[in-house]
């Protein structure tokens, strides 16, 4: 898969704060909001920019107050960690290729132009399986 388009915080850094409570979760969400109003008003938020990762590199597509959209490029045999966001749901697009999916207790491809919506909290996971 060359690509994967994500819909908000798709696969930002991962936040590791302990949430034991429901009012702890929404106080750490409002803190993230808080955060990326200020980010994205700042320069320094570049769409265009291109991170590299082990399992490949994401591009910033777009972003705005509560959303980013950005493009995954994952090698082949590579994949993602295994992921659970407390304050984000995530939508993936696949653009090229297949992808492996773990969403939830799901286990499933995904070809071009095909999609799945990563609920709140679900555990989830992408992957490349084949060297297409």
């Amino acid at each position: 898969m060359n690509g994967v388009t994500t819909n908000h915080q798709l696969l930002t850094t991962n936040h590791h704060q302990p949430l034991t409570t429901s009012h702890q979760a929404h106080a750490a969400c409002d803190t993230m909001l808080t955060q990326e109003k200020e980010q994205v008003e700042r320069e320094d938020n570049q769409v265009g920019q291109r991170n590299e990762r082990p399992w490949g590199s994401w591009t910033l597509l777009e972003t705005g107050i509560g959303y980013k959209v950005k493009r995954l490029e994952v090698l082949p045999r590579k994949q993602l960690s295994l992921q659970k966001h407390f304050c984000r749901s995530e939508h993936w697009v696949v653009v090229q290729g297949t992808a492996r999916v773990i969403n939830g207790d799901k286990v499933f491809n995904l070809e071009t132009n095909q999609w799945t919506f990563i609920q709140l909290g679900a555990i989830h996971r992408l992957e490349k399986p084949d060297s297409r």
